[in-house]
C-alpha cells in the first residue's frame, strides 16, 4: 500500500514520494542513499527505548524530583514519564555520537574503526585520524589533556604522516586549528603542532568530502530517510518546521 497512517490519519507524504523526493534531491555524492539508511537503521535500533520502567539505578534526588514538580506545575505520573524520556535522551546521544562516525566512515577511502578502538575515524587518501564528539562540551575541560594525549600517542605509534583531529561536530563557531587544551594542574599548554588539531562538524565534513554544504545538506535530507525507515516520522512536517530549521542554521554555522 502506497499512502502511510500514523495515528489513523494520512501523512503529507507518500512512500513514493518519499522515494521520488530522495531521488530528486539527493545532494550527498558522497555517500549512496542505501548506505546511509541502513546507519540510520542502526541507530533508530540502538537509540530505541530499552525499558518504559524508570531506571533508578543511579539514584534519584528526591528533593529535585519534588523540586522539578512544583516548577513544572505537574503531578508524580507526568514527572515519571518525563523523568524516563530525559533518561533515554542520554542511551540516544550515545547512539547519535556513533551516527557521524558511521556516516563519516562509509565514504569511499574513509574507516569507521568503531566503539573500543583508540581513535575513531581514519582516513587513508587524505592522512588524517580523528576523535570525534558529538558536541563541544561532551568532554570536560580538564579532560581535554588526555583527549590530545591520545591524538598525539596514536599519530607518533602509528601513523606519524597523518594529521590528527579532534572534531567537535556541534559548535559555537567555526574554527581549524591547533588543538592545545591547558593541563589544569599546571596551567600549561602543549607547544602548537599543526598536525594536531581542532575543528567544527562542518569544517570537518568539507576537509573529508570536500563539499562545502555536506553537513547541512545531510541535515536537511534525513529527515527523508528517517520516513522511509520508519514511517510513522512526518518528514515534510519537520522540515517545514520553522524551529527545525533554526536548528540546522544553529549548527552550522
Amino acid at each position: 500500500m502506497d499512502v502511510l497512517f500514523v495515528n489513523g490519519r494520512k501523512t503529507v507524504l507518500t512512500r513514493s514520494e518519499i522515494e521520488n523526493i530522495l531521488k530528486n534531491q539527493w545532494n550527498l555524492p558522497w555517500i549512496k542513499q542505501d548506505s546511509l539508511e541502513h546507519i540510520v537503521k542502526k541507530l533508530l535500533k540502538e537509540g530505541a527505548p530499552k525499558k518504559i520502567r524508570l531506571d533508578n539505578r543511579n539514584v534519584i534526588d528526591p528533593f529535585s524530583a519534588l523540586f522539578d514538580i512544583a516548577i513544572s506545575h505537574i503531578n508524580f505520573d507526568v514527572w515519571e514519564k518525563a523523568e524516563i524520556v530525559r533518561q533515554h535522551q542520554k542511551t540516544l546521544q550515545n547512539a547519535i555520537g556513533k551516527f557521524h562516525q558511521m556516516v563519516l566512515g562509509s565514504i569511499d577511502g574513509c574507516e569507521d574503526l568503531g566503539v573500543g578502538k583508540i581513535v575513531d575515524f581514519k582516513c587513508e587518501k587524505k592522512k588524517i585520524f580523528a576523535e570525534i564528539k558529538n558536541k563541544f562540551n561532551t568532554v570536560k575541560a580538564s579532560d581535554l589533556k588526555g583527549v590530545y594525549k591520545t591524538i598525539a600517542e596514536y599519530r607518533r605509534m602509528n601513523c606519524p604522516d597523518y594529521t590528527g583531529y579532534y572534531v567537535q561536530i556541534l559548535t559555537k563557531s567555526r574554527f581549524n586549528r591547533c588543538f592545545t587544551p591547558s593541563d589544569n594542574t599546571s596551567g600549561s599548554k602543549p607547544e602548537p603542532n599543526p598536525h594536531i588539531r581542532e575543528i567544527d562538524g562542518s569544517s570537518f565534513y568539507t576537509l573529508i568530502t570536500g563539499d562545502e554544504e555536506a553537513l547541512i545538506n545531510l541535515y536537511k535530507i534525513l529527515p527523508y530517510v528517517l520516513q522511509k525507515v520508519e514511517p510513522s516520522f512526518d518528514a515534510d512536517a519537520i522540515v517545514k518546521h520553522k524551529l527545525y530549521q533554526e536548528l540546522i542554521e544553529d549548527a552550522t554555522k
